[in-house]
């Protein structure tokens, strides 16, 4: 059976925003928990304030909702310049939950946290339904 992409990358994948903007601080900003049941892949992004080399994002996972096990893979800031943190992970599930966990090295802002779930078992999702995403599809817009 082959697989029906929609022209739409947002009908591929599912976008959720799992954690607020952070005020200043050092310690570390948890996302919230992130089903990955039908998904097989999550990318997660955000960017800190102030760049330093020990920015530092990282996975957690568990079986159960709620329970969480050791990083399972972690992106460390490479330079004092990085302040955008990305990081994807191939899940094959092993665990069904995760979340994304950020650890601040200096004094430093946390933007919110996106997950992009993708690797559906299913296809056609449905972005229009969170809470906090505002999304529009169309064609290529008429010329003026």
């Amino acid at each position: 059976m082959q697989d029906i992409i929609s022209k739409y990358l947002s009908d591929n994948v599912k976008i959720t925003k799992i954690a607020d903007h952070s005020a200043a601080g050092t310690g570390t900003v948890t996302s919230d928990e992130l089903d990955m049941a039908g998904f097989d892949s999550v990318i997660f992004l955000t960017s800190v304030g102030t760049a330093a080399a020990d920015n530092v994002l990282t996975l957690h996972e568990s079986l159960a909702s709620a329970g969480e096990a050791a990083s399972a893979a972690l992106l460390a800031s490479d330079a004092a310049s990085t302040e955008d943190l990305v990081l994807d992970v191939f899940w094959n599930p092993a665990y069904r939950y995760a979340k994304a966990v950020v650890t601040r090295g200096t004094s430093s802002t946390c933007e919110s946290i996106w997950a992009i779930q993708y690797n559906a078992r299913t296809k056609s999702q449905d972005n229009s339904t969170v809470g906090t995403i505002a999304l529009a599809q169309f064609d290529t817009p008429a010329l003026a």
